[in-house]
């Protein structure tokens, strides 16, 4: 006999209100359950042991927690509708390299726990801003991709600059084709358009570009700076047409940078397959945001390994709260703070006293600058090291601890001067977490793909980072390009890949 599973207060909040307020059926409340379980099954495949089968849904204390059996979860003792053997086949064959015994009923009801608080947080996070859950449902589980990429099939729907200026004349809008750049993931057409109301009409079309030329994924339509009615418009290849950018691509770029940056970072490659680098001192502080599976991990190891290797004397404070899972690799390979006893912190429990010895450093430092009456710390004949701080999951920090997004404000407001730069990155940008002092303070931004367009105007304020194809494809306003946004595309680093190049 299985066990039981248990909900969380919020949990049964989320279910209660997609059932009263959004399906506005009677229905059991164990089939939310069971599209929590369809839900994470979707996603990434992570260990049993990530933090991530532990993120709870906040609740305001008005309901409590449940009790389910496994004949409504899974349909135990059901014949034909019994789903207990295929699940355990399922994990056994998922989670093959975690040495867990599936057919032991204590292994097999905890699994099914988790996989029902990762589906329902998942979909808590991605429902909140939608205004019809039975569309909802529709996009997230009946969006199957249909159509059979083959090498065939992609050169028959591939756009050329015949077939795209035929779409203009037929739909009356006056634009020329100045160019065609095969990019990493896209095939980018330069137009030019002949007034405002062509612009609107092609703006008002791209959202269809998808279903009418059979493309991968959703075009996308951005405006070339300082070239007056120019635009890039990007048709997505499919996945078997891209280039991926890996650790030999990462060594060959960074040694061709020239850049004089006090902070010198690398985010990966333009669409002219250029290498792209920034200064994270003029940042002075990031937030960079994507939905699970967008490349959000991969991106923070571009920028911390880059940074690492171009800046000798840079020091990183790496706060995780999945445990190590992601950032221990940099334990003993790059130049850990004293302020977080030269580790990476794990622990939520030190989350809080690493926060508040940022803030002491801060004020230190404040202080050695009005000594010598400089204003900032490269007026210091012997200036301090700089400190840059990487915050990964930080919705689940600010959550779990109440002072904290003050604390870090506070930092951000102040921390400039004296060398110190914070990252914040999350794969729930939400703007009951992220409040507005917050994000104000964090005026350069990073935006992986998102769940929808508002995911998007949260990280960086307009929408688009909806219609990225993920893996570590990005939208960034960085300095010198804090109003407008560029397409980049990040490389894909592996732990032995990272170790290898910090050793040198």
């Amino acid at each position: 006999m299985l066990g039981k599973i248990y909900t969380k207060p919020g949990e049964e909040q989320f279910i209660a209100n997609v059932i009263k307020n959004s399906l506005q059926i009677d229905l059991p409340k164990y089939v939310i359950l069971r599209l929590a379980i369809n839900k994470s099954i979707r996603l990434e495949y992570k260990s049993l042991d990530n933090p991530c089968y532990s993120n709870y849904i906040p609740y305001d204390g008005s309901i409590s927690g449940a009790e389910y059996n496994m004949t409504q979860v899974i349909g135990e003792g059901k014949g034909l509708k019994d789903y207990t053997s295929l699940l355990r086949a399922f994990f056994m064959f998922r989670h093959k390299d975690e040495n867990l015994d599936f057919s032991d009923d204590s292994v097999f009801t905890s699994t099914i726990d988790k996989y029902i608080h990762r589906g329902l947080y998942e979909l808590s996070n991605l429902y909140k801003s939608k205004d019809d859950f039975y569309q909802f449902l529709l996009d997230e589980f009946l969006n199957f991709k249909s159509q059979n990429f083959t090498q065939e099939s992609v050169e028959a729907n591939r756009i050329d600059k015949s077939r795209l200026t035929q779409y203009f004349k037929t739909n009356a809008i006056n634009a020329e084709i100045l160019s065609i750049n095969e990019a990493l993931r896209h095939d980018v057409f330069k137009i030019h358009l002949a007034s405002e109301s062509d612009f609107r009409n092609l703006n008002s079309k791209i959202s269809s570009f998808k279903r009418e030329f059979g493309l991968y994924a959703n075009a996308m339509f951005n405006e070339r700076v300082g070239e007056a009615m120019s635009f890039n418009l990007f048709l997505p290849k499919p996945p078997s047409n891209w280039t991926i950018l890996g650790a030999s691509e990462f060594r060959a770029d960074l040694a061709k940078n020239n850049k004089k940056m006090i902070i010198v970072s690398y985010l990966g490659r333009d669409i002219n397959n250029e290498p792209f680098f920034f200064d994270l001192s003029e940042c002075p502080h990031l937030l960079i945001g994507g939905a699970s599976g967008s490349g959000k991990s991969v991106l923070l190891h571009t920028i911390i390994t880059s940074t690492a290797k171009l800046n000798q004397d840079a020091e990183f404070i790496i706060i995780d709260p999945k445990g190590g899972a992601e950032f221990s690799v940099y334990d003993g390979l790059i130049k850990l703070s004293k302020i977080a006893q030269n580790k990476v912190t794990t622990d939520i429990l030190n989350f809080e006293n690493v926060i508040g010895g940022i803030i002491d450093e801060m004020e230190l430092r404040y202080k050695e600058l009005a000594k010598f009456g400089a204003s900032k710390n490269s007026e210091l004949t012997n200036p301090f090291n700089n400190i840059v701080v990487i915050i990964d999951e930080a919705a689940d920090a600010f959550m779990n601890l109440e002072n904290m997004q003050n604390s870090v404000v506070l930092i951000a407001q102040k921390a400039r001067a004296v060398g110190i730069f914070v990252i914040l990155a999350t794969q729930t940008p939400n703007s009951n977490i992220f409040k507005q002092e917050l994000r104000a303070n964090f005026s350069s931004r990073i935006a992986l793909k998102a769940q929808n367009a508002s995911g998007s105007k949260i990280i960086i304020d307009e929408t688009g980072a909806e219609n990225l194809l993920g893996k570590g494809d990005m939208l960034a306003k960085v300095p010198p390009l804090l109003s407008d946004k560029i397409l980049l595309f990040s490389p894909y680093l592996n732990k032995e890949s990272i170790k290898e190049l910090l050793k040198f």
